[in-house]
């Protein structure tokens, strides 16, 4: 167990460090203290919270469209060519795929977790070797959702 946590501890130590890295370069800085050169949300004093937070979050979907939903024949790879883009864009998804998933966990979000499962068939399935762990993640999918059709009865036999 001890070299399960040191490895995932290793994933997120170097999969934040490759968000850090995406996120200065999206922005044009040289540091984390240096003011954004491009991309930068307009926050106005003027603009309503609302308006912010919609800035914000076109600003971030550019940034994923960018950098993690990146297509394998894109002409502009975000991190050059000769494999070195796939491999960061590899890493950038694998680590925040990870993370997704220990969210979704440690707050018990079961319906983001079923998405999550579904997402990782396309993992399982591309490696011949976890075939086996493959068949196993679809059968826990139609177990849940099958398990999510039925409702408990709590002792007075009431629906929950």
């Amino acid at each position: 167990m001890k070299h399960y946590k040191d490895c995932e501890q290793l994933l997120l130590s170097i999969g934040k460090c490759f968000v850090v890295e995406a996120f200065l370069e999206f922005f044009d800085m040289d540091d984390e203290t240096q003011k954004p050169l491009k991309n930068a949300p307009n926050l106005d004093a003027s603009k309503s919270d609302e308006q912010k937070k919609i800035d914000i979050k076109n600003i971030l979907d550019k940034f994923l469209d960018q950098y993690i939903f990146v297509a394998e024949d894109e002409e502009d790879p975000p991190f050059g060519s000769n494999g070195v883009c796939c491999y960061s864009v590899n890493v950038l998804q694998s680590f925040m795929l990870f993370a997704d998933f220990k969210d979704a966990v440690s707050s018990g979000n079961g319906e983001h977790l079923s998405t999550l499962h579904k997402q990782l068939l396309h993992h399982f399935f591309s490696a011949s070797g976890f075939n086996d762990y493959a068949i196993e993640m679809l059968i826990n999918i139609r177990a849940k959702s099958s398990c999510q059709r039925l409702r408990p009865i709590n002792a007075n036999g009431h629906l929950r």
